[in-house]
């Protein structure tokens, strides 16, 4: 065996261990999760200790999957981190729709893979979701939307807006974050906004706009500036504009209108 041989194998046996111990750790977590919420003795520690280790975990999955080839984990931990985020007291409610959660990413630590994309993208759109308030009269629609705001006051604005039309809302702080997830989630819609860390909302729709498993999103950007702002120069055709600082509701009103009267096809998995 040659040097460069040994030295290739040896590397491959380390991130075999590596995958291993993320695999590992991650069953750790869930069990963790699953004492907390349906302890073994029946003793229920108190809720805010209980969301606490909820939020930490799940923070710590979400982190790991991707290093490790696990993106769908990835996406199922931020899914569940954005229910969390929604969630002041934790109730028999949120902890049957946060087990869901958590079966679903047991079952696939358990099988050592992701799902192919079909499968993956059933289990995103199955989801249990949760708006912050009362969504019993609210028809929930298989509409995903990956909304990217690094300013938490307009994700929760934007995001409530949504939820009351019955859309399902993702939210990425980041554009790396946010192409991730567009890439594992394939949502329905992608509403960016201008301003973002490093690559400016326009640079991530365009890059959206020219990837061919991406290119059928329909695409919106948050901005205070109109459309023929020089900031807004470059952005993709039949990209819509939501106003901040203008008539925020008919604008997003746009979007939604567009979309359910013409929904786009989805890509189908190659």
């Amino acid at each position: 065996m040659t040097k460069q041989s040994f030295d290739d194998d040896d590397g491959n046996d380390i991130i075999l261990r590596l995958r291993q111990d993320f695999l590992d750790d991650v069953i750790d977590r869930l069990d963790r999760i699953d004492d907390a919420l349906f302890p073994p003795d029946g003793k229920v520690d108190e809720p805010s200790n209980v969301l606490q280790l909820l939020r930490r975990e799940c923070h710590g999955i979400k982190g790991m999957g991707s290093s490790f080839g696990f993106p769908i984990v990835t996406t199922l931990a931020h899914r569940l981190e954005d229910y969390l985020a929604g969630v002041d007291i934790l109730t028999d409610t949120h902890a049957v729709a946060v087990d869901v959660y958590l079966r679903h990413l047991r079952a696939i630590v358990e099988r050592g893979h992701d799902p192919a994309e079909d499968a993956a993208d059933k289990i995103i759109r199955s989801l249990p979701v949760n708006a912050g308030f009362d969504m019993a009269d609210v028809e929930q629609r298989d509409v995903e939307v990956l909304l990217v705001a690094p300013s938490r006051t307009i994700a929760h604005m934007v995001s409530r807006e949504l939820a009351a039309c019955g859309y399902r809302v993702t939210t990425a702080r980041t554009p790396w974050e946010a192409f991730e997830l567009c890439i594992c989630m394939r949502p329905d819609i992608v509403i960016a906004s201008a301003t973002l860390e490093r690559v400016t909302g326009v640079d991530l729709l365009r890059m959206f706009a020219a990837i061919s498993t991406t290119a059928h999103i329909r695409r919106a950007v948050l901005t205070s500036f109109s459309r023929d702002h020089h900031s807004l120069s470059g952005l993709p055709e039949n990209t819509h504009i939501v106003r901040l600082k203008g008539d925020f509701a008919a604008d997003l009103a746009d979007v939604i209108t567009e979309f359910e009267g013409q929904p786009p096809q989805r890509v189908a998995s190659r």
